[in-house]
């Protein structure tokens, strides 16, 4: 008996060995994804969050791990694997097997498919070679300009799309059955229009009846800049009846004097931006100072020391240099100190966006999303925001090693790095004041990124530039009229500090708190508040004591003119 009973347990096993690895049917259910990359880094670094903020626009079902830590188990449950090959590098033997075995959608991007075994012998690397041109095989006439390099392949399966260079064409993205190959690793830029168009078949996810969104932000709004020129280019968007957003900056301060400019002190700035508010224009918090140490307002950081290149991690007087891991004999001494000074930038981080959200709450203004300075900030400071709003604008800062490496989606996502937050990507950059050419590189990015059929065409201009050369970028974006502009106060948006919640629906904005909570919670509103108050109480005594003339002098009138009257009347007796 015991022998047949292990002869069923061995064929039993053998059985499990050989059949697929479980997955989760998508269905209408949410898409999971595993993501494997071989790099330097075991720590998930920014290649794998450009990846992450492309496939966030389809699911927030995704995991990490690096290759090295892979285990099968990591599949269950899992309907789509990546394989991300930054670094050339060996594949385990386990790995292979787990994607051969794997039922579910798989992505190879970049290094090593040679060795991910048969599901991926479809493709054979051949060398890299640079190319300047990348486009569909399904529209090869709408061609996307861009300069890089790409694994060239021998395949006999089926190209999507295609890299271009001197009249020679090569396969770019391959696909057999369920199993796609990106012949290039990195999927930052314009490159990343083709991926996410690819990534629709690749989730099943068609987002046909998706438009195409776009968006409008006037940039670096502060309390010193011109109100009269600022509302003449508000104007052109609300005689379009294009809803737009207002980046602004609630504390101007001057770098020379340290002194510092609130909405108070310039009203006429504060009436002109109530009135943008109240006609289309949504409020986006853009820092609260827009500056840190000396420098001045919208030119420096706020919450990221570039003189150092790292996350704010001490106050910006203080000059004592930031340790690093070599001057530590301990590592757990050097984890204490790395808690310390992350506690420290936390702190400064939601204090700022506690006192900028009341501030602005305050005076009136209601921000409905957040924009970090220069687009900068850490990975924990998005942890952070993520406490205080539900969407973010602009690009993303994806590395803590350097601020310059940054980057955004072609269409809108929720990368798991900001934690919960909706991204709206800002994708065809601005209107520089010496590019005399800016506004058409800025309609050519708009037809590439066109391409993509839920792409985001998402800009910004600075007030300060006059109204004269943004008429002139709203006549040529006339030249797409399919292209949805986001009203963010229909976009279901949530801000929130500890004195108010304010959020969006259908057009709304709701206050959850009163007004005067966030006004009592900044001696500035409040100080503004009670000016306020001051101001109508003296009109209404004004008013009050004009219309007690009025009344006397009609008295007075009336009373002369019946006093005349009864002496006519008795002279003519």
């Amino acid at each position: 008996m015991k022998v047949p009973s292990l002869k069923i347990l061995v064929i039993s096993l053998l059985l499990l060995a050989l059949s697929p690895v479980a997955y989760a049917e998508t269905g209408d259910t949410e898409a999971s994804v595993l993501i494997v990359y071989s790099d330097k880094d075991k720590q998930v670094n920014y290649n794998q969050r450009y990846l992450d903020m492309l496939i966030s626009h389809f699911t927030t079902d995704i995991e990490f791990v690096h290759e090295s830590e892979f285990s099968p188990r990591l599949l269950e449950g899992k309907t789509h694997l990546f394989y991300q090959g930054i670094i050339h590098s060996s594949v385990s033997s386990e790995f292979q097997e787990a994607i051969q075995r794997f039922g579910g959608t798989a992505v190879a991007l970049g290094s090593n498919v040679e060795k991910l075994g048969a599901r991926f012998s479809f493709v054979e690397p051949l060398d890299e070679v640079p190319f300047n041109e990348i486009f569909l095989t399904s529209a090869p006439q709408k061609r996307i300009s861009l300069d890089m390099e790409v694994m060239n392949v021998e395949t006999g399966a089926e190209v999507l799309a295609k890299a271009a260079n001197h009249n020679k064409e090569y396969p770019l993205i391959t696909k057999e059955n369920n199993s796609y190959y990106i012949g290039n690793t990195y999927i930052e830029s314009k490159f990343s229009i083709l991926v996410g168009e690819i990534l629709h078949e690749v989730f099943d996810e068609p987002h046909l009846d998706e438009s195409k969104r776009g968006y409008i932000r006037l940039e670096d709004v502060h309390p010193k800049v011109d109100h009269e020129s600022l509302k003449q280019v508000a104007d052109l968007l609300i005689e379009r009846d294009l809803p737009f957003m207002i980046a602004v900056i609630p504390v101007y301060t001057d770098p020379e004097t340290g002194e510092e400019y609130h909405m108070a002190d310039h009203p006429k700035v504060l009436e002109v931006l109530k009135y943008m508010q109240d006609n289309g224009g949504s409020v986006v918090m853009h820092g609260y100072t827009h500056q840190y140490r000396s420098s001045e307002t919208g030119e420096g950081f706020e919450f990221w020391d570039v003189e150092n290149d790292t996350p704010i991690y001490k106050a910006a007087d203080d000059k004592s240099r930031l340790k690093k891991e070599g001057d530590f004999s301990d590592p757990a001494a050097y984890e204490e100190y790395k808690k310390e000074i992350t506690a420290f930038e936390t702190s400064y981080i939601k204090d700022r966006l506690e006192t900028g959200i009341n501030e602005l709450n305050g005076f009136g203004l209601k921000p409905l999303a957040f924009e970090a300075p220069h687009y900068t900030i850490s990975q924990n400071g998005y942890r952070v925001v993520s406490d205080h709003f539900s969407s973010y604008v602009g690009q993303a800062q994806t590395t803590d090693d350097n601020w310059e490496v940054m980057g955004a989606p072609p269409y809108m996502s929720k990368p798991t790095f900001m934690h919960g937050m909706t991204m709206y990507p800002e994708t065809l950059g601005y209107v520089h004041p010496d590019n005399e050419d800016a506004v058409d590189e800025i309609i050519e990015r708009a037809e590439e990124y066109l391409t993509l059929r839920d792409g985001m065409t998402a800009l910004f201009y600075h007030p300060y530039l006059g109204p004269e050369r943004f008429e002139e970028l709203l006549n040529r974006l006339e030249e797409f009229p399919s292209i949805d502009w986001i009203d963010l106060k229909e976009e279901n948006t949530k801000t929130e500090s500890s004195e108010v919640i304010i959020s969006t629906a259908e057009g709304k904005v709701h206050l959850d708190g009163t007004p005067f909570s966030s006004v009592s919670s900044s001696s500035i509103t409040f100080n503004h508040f009670l000016k306020g108050l001051a101001d109508k109480a003296t009109w209404l005594m004004v008013g009050t004591s004009s219309l007690a003339v009025v009344f006397f002098s009609g008295y007075t009138l009336l009373s002369r003119r019946r006093t005349e009257n009864e002496e006519r009347s008795e002279d003519i007796g």
